[in-house]
């Protein structure tokens, strides 16, 4: 199945679970269903006002209940920064992230590679690996598309 074919599937299966499922029962079924290579931060996390690290060491924290110390682990990050990080994401943002839309995961080990920033991470691994144009990726993280192009321009002299 193309990726196009995909992603349209999976968009049709979300809105048919939205109707039958409470939010908790279906991210247990998409944990599941997917295998643990394929796991990772939905791309509807990306929509709350925090900055990249805050978002996924929140979403990890509170939707995947894992430790400070594993996230600091997976991350290949001082226990104290991620511990920083999410005390500010929790005072800058109380309400949960959203989780709605699971149609593209970012892959923990992502942002694990300490050689980009985790936005150029997020940026690159859509464009290069998921194919998406700059425009679509700056829809997705809520990001104007100059700051985008920008952060993709860095990542490639990083190479």
């Amino acid at each position: 199945m193309d990726e196009k074919k995909k992603e349209a599937f999976v968009y049709h299966l979300n809105q048919l679970l939205n109707t039958i499922l409470s939010q908790t029962e279906k991210n247990e079924v998409v944990q599941h269903l997917l295998p643990a290579e394929h796991q990772g931060i939905p791309i509807s996390t990306f929509r709350a006002p925090l900055a990249g690290l805050e978002i996924i060491v929140k979403y990890l924290r509170e939707q995947e209940h894992y430790s400070l110390k594993a996230i600091a682990t997976m991350l290949k990050r001082k226990p104290t920064t991620i511990y920083t990080t999410y005390a500010h994401a929790s005072k800058k943002y109380a309400p949960q992230l959203d989780t709605s839309d699971f149609s593209i995961t970012l892959p923990y080990s992502l942002f694990a590679q300490r050689i980009y920033s985790v936005l150029e991470s997020i940026v690159k691994h859509l464009k290069e690996q998921r194919h998406l144009p700059l425009p679509k990726i700056a829809l997705l993280l809520h990001r104007r598309y100059s700051t985008i192009k920008t952060v993709y321009q860095r990542s490639l002299h990083k190479q």
